[in-house]
């Protein structure tokens, strides 16, 4: 299992073998969203506005919130993911 940690707190645990080639998908996403999906109270300390960043697998799992992009990115590569941007 890898973890992936983030800015915000997170870590959730996402499953591969290192010697596969795996993608993860960085997305924006509203504190609403990020606040349904965490189980953390680091989100709700956030303030009102605050930009989150998710981090999916290519099955669509949620591995990761962040509060920025850059968090999300080094944390997938750091991780042996390939990290991808979804607009």
């Amino acid at each position: 299992m890898t973890n992936l940690m983030s800015e915000v707190g997170i870590v959730l645990d996402a499953p591969g073998s290192a010697t596969d080639e795996r993608f993860a998908y960085i997305r924006e996403i509203t504190l609403e969203e990020a606040s349904a999906f965490a189980e953390l109270d680091c989100v709700s300390s956030l303030p009102a506005g605050a930009r989150c960043f998710a981090v999916r697998t290519e099955e669509g799992k949620m591995i990761g919130i962040t509060d920025s992009w850059a968090a999300a990115y080094w944390a997938a590569l750091s991780n042996d993911f390939s990290p991808l941007s979804v607009h």
